[in-house]
């Protein structure tokens, strides 16, 4: 039996708000974060909850939801009831010239944002409207086949 993995390779959403300060990035973030989760709600995309409860926030300013997502365990399946694995990846930490990161933990979520995107359009959502705002959807995904 071939197994299939996904592996993302590059950030999956970035925005850059030219002019705004620290506090008002996070303030974004976290709108970001807020967000994404009702676009989960929205897109019909829960089963055990997990990926819904592993959006988070981490902010240079302040503020950091990585704690409050739900780890790695088995979780009830609302569709067949059944047990299953659910993985949370490692925090991750903003990136060098970056001020914030939204990240979701669930390790098939690039899986589900490519099929019925929710973070991209949280993103947009969140920012319409600021001024000096760029947004690119920059998935990179590579489908590896595993025996």
């Amino acid at each position: 039996m071939t197994k299939k993995t996904i592996r993302s390779y590059r950030p999956a959403v970035i925005a850059t708000i030219k002019n705004a300060t620290q506090d008002e990035l996070a303030k974004f973030a976290f709108q970001i974060e807020t967000q994404t989760k009702a676009n989960i709600q929205k897109n019909n995309q829960i089963d055990t909850g997990f990926m819904l409860n592993s959006v988070y926030t981490v902010a240079e300013a302040g503020g950091n939801t990585y704690a409050a997502t739900r780890p790695t365990a088995d979780y009830t399946s609302r569709k067949s009831g059944a047990k299953a694995k659910r993985k949370r990846a490692p925090q991750r930490t903003v990136p060098g010239k970056a001020s914030a990161i939204v990240a979701v933990g669930a390790e098939y979520a690039v899986h589900q944002e490519t099929k019925k995107p929710f973070l991209y359009p949280a993103a947009e959502q969140a920012l319409a409207g600021q001024a000096g705002v760029e947004l690119k959807n920059n998935i990179k995904k590579k489908v590896r086949e595993e025996e």
